[in-house]
Order: C-alpha cells, then structure tokens, then sequence
C-alpha cells in the first residue's frame, strides 16, 4: 500500500482524498492520504526519525466504525509494546 506522507502537517494534501493523521506518541501530527480503499487500513507503519513507529486506527467502542477528528481525518493512535494492534477504541 503506497501513502503519501505530509509530515510538515500542511493542508497540501489531494482534496477529495481520504486523509489520516497521527494522534500522540513520536509521529504526532503526522497526516497522509489513505489510499482508494473501501476501508482505511487497521494499523499503519509511520516513518521517525530513521525507523518506523505502529499506530492502529481509533475505533468507536459501540458500532466499531473509524472515528474522525474535527477535520474529517481519520485518527490513529501508537500501537503500545505488547498490545495486539486490534484498533483502539474511544
């Protein structure tokens, strides 16, 4: 799956497009473009400082759905050492 990172933040990304973004942890703020997929993927690598660091999308607790931030985004959080990337859930 190829995306396309923004990591400066800036709003350049393709309008129209799905966007994601980073929510804590070492890629903070990191937004890309989620490719054209019927579902945005669960878990994602994230580039960091020379490595890579795994977030999982943000999940409603009650119907399972992607939750979206204030701009539409989909959310992901870091995947925490020794926890299954199943997708967090608020």
């Amino acid at each position: 799956m190829t995306i396309t990172y923004s990591p400066t933040g800036s709003e350049d990304l393709t309008t129209g497009a799905l966007h994601a973004r980073a929510i804590c942890g070492d890629a903070h703020g990191t937004r890309w473009i989620i490719p054209d997929v019927a579902q945005p993927p669960g878990t994602v690598d994230l580039p960091v400082l020379g490595a890579k660091a795994a977030y999982r999308l943000v999940r409603e607790r009650s119907t399972g759905r992607p939750v979206r931030d204030h701009e539409g985004s989909f959310m992901y959080l870091p995947v925490a050492q020794g926890v299954a990337a199943g997708g967090a859930h608020v």
